[in-house]
């Protein structure tokens, strides 16, 4: 116990020097009611099951554990939080559309819609798949207002080639949803960037074609479902 409590120490201590990262919560969601309090460099707290930090430079948010005991995104938050980015639900399901193909259990576009809609709402309900889309959204503010190490803001914004972090994120996002079929997805969303994907940045275009890719892969996969 010793040895975690003084890993815990290290992670506190470290993590109240870092004065970029926030946390976006909405007041009302469903993971539990939000109030909110202004203060500077102040550590929230350590999520203990996975180890994460949650670290908050400018705001603190104080979070009521939901009925379950702890606090989780679902659906809704998530979708908000990417709303703020100007990623809607619509938008990502017509950027899947622009490359359909028609399929068994999924002849018309229509149908496609329908089951690609259930495929995303299944995807985002795992918390895990939403904080990869969050550390997304983070890490695209954090890149547009210079702020990444060894990098600039003019840098990022130019997307250079050795920036493959970004690649990274969109990787994991479409291998975690749908194996190696979701990564071929991926590439191919990727490197087309159609509708939404072509006016977003590094990070956010890459995580939102991973999110693409895996879900119309499940999309083609279990049409017949």
């Amino acid at each position: 116990m010793r040895g975690e409590a003084a890993s815990k120490t290290h992670i506190v201590e470290h993590c109240t020097k870092i004065e970029t990262l926030r946390i976006l919560c909405t007041p009302g969601t469903r993971g539990g009611h939000v109030r909110k309090r202004w203060s500077t460099n102040h550590f929230y707290g350590i999520g203990l099951q996975f180890s994460f930090a949650y670290v908050v430079a400018q705001e603190t948010f104080l979070i009521a554990p939901n009925e379950k005991g702890y606090n989780m995104p679902d659906k809704e938050t998530i979708f908000e939080i990417l709303a703020a980015c100007g990623i809607t639900r619509d938008a990502i399901t017509d950027a899947a559309m622009e490359f359909y193909v028609p399929h068994p259990g999924i002849e018309t576009e229509e149908r496609a819609r329908q089951v690609f809609e259930r495929e995303l709402d299944f995807a985002v309900s795992d918390p895990n798949l939403c904080i990869l889309l969050y550390a997304a959204t983070l890490l695209e503010s954090e890149g547009t207002a210079g702020r990444l190490p060894g990098m600039t803001a003019e840098a990022f914004e130019r997307d250079p080639v050795f920036l493959i972090a970004d690649e990274v994120i969109g990787i994991a996002i479409a291998k975690y949803i749908a194996g190696y079929k979701g990564m071929f997805e991926f590439t191919r969303f990727d490197q087309n960037k159609p509708g939404i994907l072509g006016e977003l940045g590094p990070f956010l275009d890459d995580a939102i074609a991973g999110l693409i890719g895996g879900v119309s892969s499940n999309m083609y996969s279990r049409g017949m479902v």
